[in-house]
């Protein structure tokens, strides 16, 4: 259904062409809707993968891949038949990637993967929908892991501590570089223990940031980084600061 190991993937650049190898697929999910929901709601049936991939440099990224499969009960019809389900417009989800990454990139933010090529194509006569959507992204690969969910036992209070700070750090300059997500969860968060670094990854779900910005100790408790009472008591002892500044400052 995807690529072999050790295929390349050929990206139109500025430069000239950029090659990427196919090392391995590290994610995969199939999201298939009937052929009702396909016509009548727009939910078009898609398979996801990521790949790690390598250049002649020996820089190594990540490639996003989305394409269009056939809806429920049609994958042995015949290739006529399945293509008549073709949509070619691009992806929704992929669009909004691009678009989150390309203005963090040109924003030089450093709490985000930088995007490196992205194309869409039309799938082959071989493929699962001839003439269907295929749509690349190809972009940095970061260095950390997926942090534990707040609940878990093994994290010291000290790395908790450190792990939060510095996702504040990327929250807000991901937000100041223009794009914010709504997409919230520690899946989406990759944490460098040793430099305490984190970026914010996945970014199919952005929306354009607000002129006007605060930080809410709520952002925890929705990244699954802190319980929601923490968050609460946090918030209501920094309403308290603010009146008391504010009473001082007016005297």
């Amino acid at each position: 259904m995807w690529f072999d190991d050790g295929q390349w993937i050929t990206f139109d650049v500025p430069q000239g062409l950029s090659k990427w190898k196919i090392i391995e697929k590290t994610y995969e999910r199939a999201m298939i809707s009937s052929e009702w929901a396909t016509k009548e709601r727009d939910a078009l049936s898609q398979a996801r993968a990521i790949f790690t991939c390598v250049n002649d440099q020996h820089h190594v990224a990540l490639l996003k891949l989305r394409m269009q499969i056939p809806f429920r009960d049609s994958a042995l019809k015949s290739r006529q038949e399945r293509a008549k389900q073709a949509q070619s417009d691009m992806l929704f989800d992929a669009e909004c990637e691009v678009d989150a990454l390309q203005t963090l990139t040109q924003a030089g933010c450093s709490s985000s993967p930088k995007l490196l090529a992205w194309k869409h194509e039309l799938q082959g006569e071989s493929d699962w929908v001839p003439g269907g959507v295929m749509d690349y992204i190809l972009m940095e690969k970061l260095p950390g892991t997926t942090p534990p969910f707040y609940l878990n036992p093994d994290v010291t209070e000290q790395e908790w501590n450190e792990l939060r700070a510095a996702f504040k750090e990327a929250y807000i300059e991901c937000y100041l570089c223009g794009r914010m997500t709504l997409d919230a969860g520690p899946r989406n968060i990759l944490w460098d223990r040793k430099a305490k670094k984190c970026y914010i990854v996945d970014w199919e779900g952005a929306h354009h940031s607000c002129p006007e910005f605060k930080w809410r100790e709520a952002q925890y408790f929705f990244w699954g980084l802190k319980d929601a009472e923490s968050c609460k008591a946090a918030e209501r002892m920094e309403g308290s600061e603010a009146v008391h500044r504010n009473k001082e400052n007016a005297r």
